[in-house]
């Protein structure tokens, strides 16, 4: 018997997005497949869409939230309804192109090493169809094992992602942690395995509205809680350690980019002022005594442009 694949859906909200998500899925040629969808009690009517693709689809699970919540629990309930020998994440609004399951999963079947494997994944403006990227395009930008997922703040495009279950704790998701659980579950389950990036475009990821942009300076506490986390329960793998102050590091230095973008150098400081204790990179050092130099209108302007593509380049943006 082939292996069976479980694709999570976690849906919030997502009503004008969700038929082309789930056709895209359920046109795979790959046979043995379910799909577990999760709404968190959506209010946008999206619902409805659910029960018609649920009553025309017996591969389909459908779980119907009366209450939100929250990303984390509502991908924990979804996890836990997952029964194949492999997890595919995905969402309501992303999109699976042609063949996407049998290539990935013919991998990870030849392959009982690897508990992850992704792949790239076009980014386009929903609004006017247009390619906008790709993720992981060039080899700067692969993850390729535990210590890139920390430092690099996970695998860009997580809906490429196809894990093997029995590598993935069934407690992966912490309830303590709101947000960014996706990073948490890419960092433990890389722990039980290889992390392997397979050629080829086989998703698409729609930016639109509020998603048009990526506002991590939010979830700040939330990965110091994830770094804590780690170091706490991996405490004697050195390697690990390191790799922990090196992505708090950067990620305290984006956050010192936008602050000085938007005027805030006392804040900059004290935020370049940690990434430097915890990594020494000569370009922290630079921007921390270059936030002491008195900047007006058009210097300002071109320091926001240069910013703004520093942090692209870390993935920041």
């Amino acid at each position: 018997m082939t292996a069976k694949i479980s694709v999570m859906v976690p849906v919030y909200n997502s009503k004008n997005y969700l038929r082309e998500c789930l056709d895209s899925i359920f046109s795979q040629d790959y046979d043995n497949f379910e799909v577990v969808v999760s709404d968190d009690a959506s209010t946008d009517g999206g619902q409805e869409i659910l029960k018609e693709y649920a009553m025309a689809h017996k591969n389909m699970v459908l779980l119907l939230n009366e209450k939100n919540l929250g990303i984390t629990d509502n991908c924990d309930q979804a996890l836990q309804s997952c029964d194949g020998d492999y997890i595919v994440l995905f969402a309501g609004d992303d999109v699976m192109l042609p063949g996407k399951l049998s290539m990935q999963v013919s991998f990870m079947e030849l392959h009982p090493d690897v508990a992850i494997s992704y792949h790239s994944v076009e980014i386009f403006n929903s609004d006017t169809n247009t390619v906008l990227g790709y993720t992981s395009s060039t080899p700067a930008d692969e993850t390729n094992n535990t210590v890139d997922i920390i430092t690099k703040m996970g695998i860009d495009g997580s809906m490429s992602i196809m894990s093997r279950s029995s590598m993935v704790p069934k407690d992966i998701y912490k309830t303590d942690v709101k947000y960014i659980s996706d990073w948490l579950f890419q960092i433990e389950v890389s722990l039980a395995g290889r992390v392997v990036m397979l050629p080829g475009v086989w998703c698409k990821y729609r930016k639109y509205g509020a998603n048009n942009g990526k506002d991590l300076s939010r979830y700040l506490h939330e990965f110091e809680e994830v770094i804590d986390y780690v170091k706490a329960k991996y405490s004697d793998n050195v390697e690990l350690m390191t790799a922990c102050n090196v992505g708090l590091a950067r990620f305290l230095a984006g956050e010192a980019f936008r602050n000085i973008a938007g005027g805030h150098k006392q804040q900059a400081r004290s935020n370049l002022k940690r990434a430097i204790e915890l990594d020494k990179k000569p370009v922290y050092m630079l921007a921390y005594l270059f936030s002491f130099v008195p900047l007006r209108g058009a210097q300002l302007d071109q320091l926001k442009y240069r910013l703004k593509k520093i942090l692209s380049k870390m993935g920041l943006l």
